[in-house]
């Protein structure tokens, strides 16, 4: 303390420029940290509904999966008893569902692949839940 007054004089280092401008140097860090810190907790909120909606989705499909594998069971049964336009009909119909539910897993995994890419900590799971559920 004593080093930074000289004959009575202030040290330039606590002149009220210097230390205002410090002070202004210090804030815009703190204001540039928190905006940061935002940024991430907004990414960190997106990519966890993300996953909600993966997992969600994932739900769904293998409740689509399981419904369209017992509708093929019982087409399958009833097949020699329809007329050959109407099993056409059906089979169409089922091949429809596979179809879009196979477009919904390529979503799916494509959304993991994207919170695999930022590094989003559950996503490992739901890409298991993928690989072993899903296909």
């Amino acid at each position: 303390m004593q080093k930074n007054f000289r004959d009575g004089e202030i040290d330039r280092e606590l002149h009220i420029d210097n230390v205002e401008r410090k002070w202004q140097a210090l804030m815009m860090a703190h204001n540039t940290k928190d905006q940061l810190i935002q940024d991430e907790i907004r990414k960190m909120e997106k990519l966890q509904r993300m996953a909600e909606k993966i997992h969600r989705e994932g739900r769904q499909t293998e409740m689509r999966l399981d419904e369209i594998e017992q509708r093929i069971e019982e087409e399958a049964k009833r097949i020699d008893h329809l007329h050959p336009l109407d099993a056409k009909h059906n089979c169409d119909q089922l091949e429809r569902e596979m179809q879009m539910t196979e477009d919904s897993v390529k979503s799916m995994f494509a959304d993991v692949q994207l919170l695999r890419e930022e590094r989003f900590a559950p996503s490992n799971d739901l890409h298991k839940m993928y690989e072993t559920t899903l296909v």
